[in-house]
């Protein structure tokens, strides 16, 4: 903060003479750049969940971040979890999915079938929630029904986020990789979601 300070107090020097409406114009500029630095997460972490909630628009100056994802499952009967790549998961499977972000933001996750289409599988639902920056999240839960194939996604952004929009987008795409027989976890290439993340999509045979 005082390095902030520090900065603000020499941008304001050049024009601390000038008429009242360039200070003005100045003093607009000067807090919309501030903003945008802290919601880019220059500025430490306080002022980022701040800016973030505030500003309007989204983050331009922002590096790339990434969603990283591990799916675990312990199908019923088994002595020990594995990768969930395929892996059958029949009725009472255990699953347990972790991932992380590169920085801080929020994550929304879901399962999806055929059968079912989107379904919860957190706590909080399909909302997206507020997660800190390299911190592992686990998200445990159970296999309750049989529709051949499931997929998990997780999806993260730097601002709060149509989470159900973009779920919804990642979900036609896996229902049209059903429906021409695709096999394997469908590729979200195909997917337009701006600047939301991806995770690794899990799989299984329910």
């Amino acid at each position: 903060m005082k390095d902030l300070l520090e900065i603000l107090a020499k941008l304001w020097a050049p024009i601390s003479g000038a008429p009242w409406w360039a200070r003005g114009l100045a003093t607009i500029v000067v807090a919309l750049l501030v903003i945008e630095v802290a919601q880019d997460g220059f500025l430490g972490t306080s002022l980022f969940w701040v800016a973030a909630r505030l500003a309007p628009w989204s983050q331009i100056l922002e590096p790339n971040r990434v969603v990283t994802t591990t799916y675990e499952i312990r199908p019923p009967g088994a002595a020990s979890a594995g990768d969930a790549d395929g892996r059958a998961c029949p009725i009472g499977s255990k699953v347990n999915l972790t991932f992380a972000r590169s920085a801080d933001g929020w994550v929304a996750v879901a399962g999806w079938n055929a059968k079912e289409g989107l379904y919860a599988i957190s706590k909080d639902g399909l909302s997206p929630q507020p997660i800190e920056r390299e911190k592992v999240y686990a998200v445990p839960f159970e296999i309750t029904s049989s529709a051949g194939k499931e997929y998990f996604i997780v999806l993260g952004k730097s601002k709060p986020f149509d989470s159900k929009k973009y779920l919804d987008m990642t979900a036609e795409q896996l229902r049209l990789a059903a429906t021409n027989g695709k096999g394997g976890a469908p590729q979200l290439r195909g997917v337009d979601l701006g600047r939301i993340e991806a995770g690794r999509l899990g799989s299984c045979a329910s």
